[in-house]
């Protein structure tokens, strides 16, 4: 179930006051806040979302099923955390990138 804490609500845009799909994959990439727009136009740089996804979760283009975000939604900010558990999980990310080099180091020195 969704923790509707982290329900971002549209804003603007064409599907204005719909609830972001969480994750939603789009070109390839899976989202699971608002994204930047980095298609141009006046939208340049605000925040969207998918507002409906098909059963793999991919974004539904073509139809309007977007929207955007308030700035809190975005990666960029942690509305569903503190500060400490943005400083946490990044703490996290480093330690990953250290296991995966171990374990990277372990495969090249052990080829099949």
């Amino acid at each position: 179930a969704m923790n509707t804490e982290r329900r971002c609500v549209t804003g603007s845009g064409p599907a204005a006051g719909s609830p972001c799909m969480f994750p939603f994959t789009y070109s390839g990439k899976t989202y699971s806040t608002c994204t930047q727009w980095i298609f141009g136009g006046e939208d340049q740089g605000k925040l969207w979302c998918s507002t409906q996804t098909d059963m793999f979760g991919r974004h539904i283009s073509g139809e309007g099923h977007y929207g955007f975000c308030q700035p809190q939604c975005g990666q960029k900010s942690t509305p569903f955390s503190g500060e400490n558990d943005r400083k946490k999980s990044s703490k996290e990310d480093s330690i990953d990138n250290v296991v995966f080099l171990e374990e990277l180091q372990v495969i090249l020195d052990n080829p099949k």
